[in-house]
Formats: C-alpha cells, structure tokens, sequence
C-alpha cells in the first residue's frame, strides 16, 4: 500500500512524501525487519539533514527515535527528485558578478522584488522570504522559469515583523547585492 503522506508541509507533485505499507496486502512482508516505512520529501528543510540530525540527538541521549536514512525514490524509471530546483540552488552559489545571470533562466528577478517586497510590506512572516513555509513555486511551461505564489497568509499585518524578510536562500541571496537591495527598496 502507497499513500501521499501529510498535507500541506508534505505537498508536492514531483517529489511527495509517501507512506509504503509493506505488508497491507502481503501478510508478513518486510524491508529490513520493518513493515511501515515513510518517505520524507524534506520539503522545507534545504539542507536534507535536519530531521535525520534531529532524530540522532534524540537516539544519542537515550531517548526513542525513528531511524532515518537517505533515498533515491524512482518510479517506472523516473526519479521523484526536482532536477530544475537542483540547478536552480546551484545557480545560487554563483560568484556576485555574475548571479544574476545565473539566475535569469530560473526567475525572473524583478517579478521575484515584487512578491519578496509584499511579502515584507504584508509582514507574511510565515511565507517563503522569511520563514520558508506557506508558498508554492510554480514552473511556468512557457518561460521555464520558476514563480513565487503565496499561500496561508492568514498571520500577515502583525505588527511585529522586521523592515526586509531574507531568511531564505533566494531572497538572502540576492539581498547581499547592493544593486538588488536598491531594486528591492524601488
């Protein structure tokens, strides 16, 4: 038994979170000595290591945890992993002269200004520029590149939040060009 795991933290059309039930249909069928085995997209965790990390510090001090590896998930010969997000964080880690070229084939940096300065205008703390939640990328057919499309934005005009949202990766990154953050402020 194959089942989408979650709801929104775990939504994706490419690379769900599952949950394998080895032995719904099969009496007594395993993988390791385990029957049940779920399948973390790690969606919202970029570095791929937290929840694995996480659940070592529980097991090293004594406490139960689940045990946690790495996988490729392929199905019929395709694999469930996003190849354009992978080239497009690597577009990341170009040098400062030349990011925004690097970038252009993925988004369109002024629409990205756009949506990163309503998020923080909004104080949408819980949205992609400040938290890394409650957002959709979408892959537009015709350009090729990625856009941002808020979501969940019921925690907006708080009052509370800071002048620039910057904690992830595009945003931070772009935000360390003085030439974007004059953009941005435009």
């Amino acid at each position: 038994d194959v089942r989408k795991k979650g709801f929104l933290g775990s939504l994706s059309a490419t690379k769900p979170s599952l949950k394998l039930d080895l032995g719904e249909y099969t009496r007594g069928q395993l993988y390791a000595g385990v029957r049940r085995l779920t399948l973390n997209n790690a969606r919202e965790d970029p570095a791929i290591i937290r929840q694995c990390l996480g659940y070592l510090v529980f097991e090293r001090a004594g406490l139960p945890a689940p045990r946690c590896s790495f996988a490729r998930v392929s199905v019929n010969g395709e694999e469930l992993g996003r190849s354009e997000l992978v080239a497009f964080s690597d577009a990341l880690m170009t040098d400062d002269d030349d990011l925004l070229e690097a970038l252009a084939p993925f988004v369109d940096v002024d629409e990205f200004l756009s949506f990163w300065a309503l998020e923080s205008l909004l104080e949408h703390r819980d949205g992609y520029s400040q938290f890394r939640n409650n957002f959709y990328v979408y892959r537009d057919p015709a350009s090729g590149q990625f856009r941002f499309v808020p979501w969940g934005i019921d925690l907006i005009l708080s009052g509370d939040g800071p002048p620039v949202y910057a904690q992830s990766a595009l945003a931070y990154r772009l935000y360390q060009l003085p030439v974007v953050q004059d953009r941005y402020f435009a």
